[in-house]
């Protein structure tokens, strides 16, 4: 059952197999786009915190790792 809020009344709709599948879609989009929305807020928010030379600190840290990575790789 699927309740609309076009109106200011509250009206139900029996949703065919297919429609619902639809719309569990939809919903599952939308949460994953506020999640994304999330993480990316996150993402930010933690650099914005750091020091400069924590910053590039931790960018070195990292190519150096995938350097490694490469080269173990081979």
């Amino acid at each position: 059952m699927l309740v609309q809020c076009k109106t200011s009344k509250e009206v139900t709709v029996a949703l065919s197999a297919e429609e619902a599948e639809e719309f569990l879609a939809k919903e599952q989009k939308r949460k994953d786009k506020i999640a994304k929305k999330q993480k990316k807020l996150a993402y930010k928010s933690f650099w914005k915190m750091q020091t400069k030379t924590a910053r590039k600190s931790i960018k070195r840290n990292a190519k150096r790792q995938k350097r490694i990575a490469r080269a173990k790789k081979n």
